[in-house]
């Protein structure tokens, strides 16, 4: 890849990270915690039990300090094999938590464009604009406290992105000017 080709979705993916930090600057730039819901009562204790037993060196098995006690390897919600949790296992619950919701609403917002270049073949600011609509809109922006699932979408958009593949072209409609649809065939399913 030349470099002139590179250096524009550089740009746009250090645009997004700016995006992303400004719509979460009380989370990112301040002492502000997500203090309510499920955030503060389940995931900052399981991630800080999670976190004590990775700098134990030891797998997070059980914890008889939680509910009269809770398994903790068996219960997905924590991540522990989830490899961007253990670069946050050295900060403390909040800051873990701030750090990994602002990096995988980043990943989203990255996955999101990269997927809408690559799958559906649109130029930059139409990218750009589906993009901070998906990672910076309402629907995305409700779930920041459910880390779990906020990891879940933020991986798995960054995860379409980089594979983005290009549709097969027999298997799409074609327009009356002969261009390929984005739109799946109406109809019995075959080409049309």
């Amino acid at each position: 890849m030349s470099q002139r080709r590179v250096l524009p979705d550089l740009l746009v993916a250090l645009a997004l990270l700016a995006l992303t930090l400004l719509a979460y600057h009380r989370l990112a730039f301040s002492d502000w915690i997500m203090a309510r819901g499920d955030t503060f009562s389940y995931h900052y204790p399981y991630w800080q039990i999670r976190a004590e037993a990775f700098r134990a060196g030891r797998l997070p098995l059980w914890t008889p300090d939680l509910f009269m006690g809770a398994p903790l390897l068996a219960n997905p919600q924590i991540g522990t094999f989830y490899p961007p949790n253990w670069l946050v296992a050295p900060l403390d619950p909040p800051d873990a938590v701030r750090v990994s919701a602002i990096g995988h609403v980043f990943w989203a917002a990255l996955g999101a464009y990269l997927l809408a270049r690559r799958a559906l073949g649109v130029g930059r600011p139409a990218a750009l604009i589906g993009a901070v609509g998906f990672a910076l809109g309402g629907h995305l922006g409700a779930h920041v406290e459910q880390i779990n699932q906020l990891q879940g979408v933020g991986l798995a958009a960054l995860a379409a992105g980089v594979v983005g593949c290009k549709p097969h072209p027999t298997r799409f409609a074609r327009h009356s000017t002969g261009e390929p649809s984005p739109l799946p065939p109406l109809g019995r399913g075959g080409p049309g």
